[in-house]
């Protein structure tokens, strides 16, 4: 049997920290209502398709943050592996995951 551990629920962050990058607006595919179906991202770096935004958080290079109007900033975290794979924000009370509900890019 294996483990695995998922660090983005341990490492302790700063919201001012230089790694960080925030998200303000998300690509979607056309009818987008899930996760899985966000394609990528936009911020003040520009737009990352979603699977670059997932390796950055699991090789630890950059900690994403949804920015959503009227909405504390969520951490953004990586789900799933190879094709499977996907990003979504923690709960917020208004959506299980925020990155839907941004603007589009």
């Amino acid at each position: 049997m294996t483990y695995s551990v998922n660090y983005d629920f341990v490492t302790p962050i700063a919201k001012d920290s230089d790694m960080n990058r925030y998200i303000d607006r998300s690509r979607k595919e056309s009818g987008c209502s899930r996760e899985s179906e966000i394609i990528g991202v936009c911020g003040d770096f520009g737009y990352l398709p979603k699977q670059q935004v997932h390796d950055d958080i699991k090789a630890g290079s950059w900690i994403y943050f949804s920015r959503a109007p009227g909405v504390p900033d969520a951490r953004v975290h990586a789900r799933g592996e190879g094709p499977n794979r996907f990003i979504q924000t923690e709960a917020d009370g208004k959506a299980a995951n925020n990155l839907v509900n941004l603007p589009d890019c």
